[in-house]
């Protein structure tokens, strides 16, 4: 639906296929067999040829004129990459982060295990260098990267 707002007619039939084959591959009824593994032929106009550096051209085809526009927050919020990692996800954040022309602050968790807890298996078992390494839903990450600059 957001796909569409916005989109002349011609291409509205276009979209409309192009969510119905999403919502198929997501409920699993794609077009090929399904094991809980599938090998996937994706239209040649999606995918990203001949180039050196598939990053920038997902962030400048999802956020075009990004210098102009990264304060605005409706222009951010009206777009988003689609990562299948959360590995992905923090290379794309990265490099998105890296365009922002701003000094950049780096703060980092606090590395030490609280007094209460000194004693117990898990900082015996896990070094801190696995430990501040583990990025994943529902945890913050060991590093967290502001920018700031004037306005």
């Amino acid at each position: 639906m957001r796909l569409q707002s916005g989109s002349s007619n011609c291409n509205i039939d276009e979209i409309r296929e192009f969510s119905n084959w999403i919502l198929k591959i997501g409920d699993g009824i794609a077009e090929c067999e399904n094991d809980g593994e599938i090998d996937l032929k994706l239209p040649d106009d999606i995918l990203i040829k001949n180039t050196t550096d598939p990053m920038a051209i997902i962030v400048h085809s999802t956020y075009p004129s990004f210098d102009k526009n990264f304060r605005d927050l409706g222009y951010l919020q009206e777009r988003a990459v689609v990562a299948p990692t959360h590995y992905i996800v923090h290379m794309v954040n990265d490099y998105v982060m890296s365009l922002i022309p701003a000094i950049e602050q780096v703060y980092l968790s606090l590395e030490e295990i609280s007094k209460d807890e000194r004693n117990t298996e898990i900082h015996e078992v896990y070094s801190t260098e696995l430990l501040n390494s583990i990025k994943c839903s529902g945890l913050p990450n060991h590093e967290l990267k502001l920018r700031y600059g004037p306005h």
